[in-house]
């Protein structure tokens, strides 16, 4: 077992076995495992989703490029308003499309299914926020409250970089 990270901030467990090219991988946001359900990961996408999102930070991403669309929110309203959107907001579904993308995190293939991630701008600081979904009899979709912690582009490089160097090393 090996973590890469502070699992009270994010980080990973990665599990001590591979097999068929799956190994457990827990993703934790302030001390929350948001994988509980589903760690499985399979390992050649997973690595390399991993790897471009550490290249996509790495290239000075400007968090505040969409600020004007925050404006007067705090940090839960933010999340929600990227996932939903908001037609007094935004002029068209592909104008909140790209703000929606350009804040997106984590989306890592099925084991990142489970919950939906951003990186917020917020008073001069970055946060990581998260929400579960999940679904239950009926087929309608349930979101849990938004949690999230404050960041830095930095610490996920690093947490980042060292998961993927650590994942397809059997221990």
């Amino acid at each position: 077992m090996f973590e890469a990270g502070d699992l009270s901030i994010f980080g990973f467990r990665i599990g001590p076995d591979i097999i068929g090219g799956v190994r457990d991988i827990s993703i934790f946001v302030n001390g929350f495992n948001l994988t509980e359900r589903d760690c499985s990961a399979y390992l050649p996408s997973f690595i390399g989703d991993l790897r471009r999102t550490a290249a996509a930070l790495k290239r000075k991403i400007d968090y505040v490029r969409y600020e004007m669309y925050f404006g007067g929110r705090n940090v839960t309203q933010i999340h929600n308003l990227l996932l939903h959107g908001d037609a007094t907001v935004f002029h068209s579904d592909s104008e909140w499309w790209a703000v929606r993308q350009a804040h997106q995190f984590a989306e890592w293939g099925e084991t990142t299914d489970g919950f939906t991630m951003f990186l917020v701008p917020y008073l001069d600081r970055l946060y990581l926020t998260y929400q579960l979904g999940s679904h239950p009899p009926g087929g309608y979709q349930v979101l849990d409250v938004v949690r999230g912690v404050e960041i830095t582009p930095f610490y996920l490089i690093e947490t980042i970089e060292r998961a993927v160097s650590h994942c397809g090393v059997t221990s």
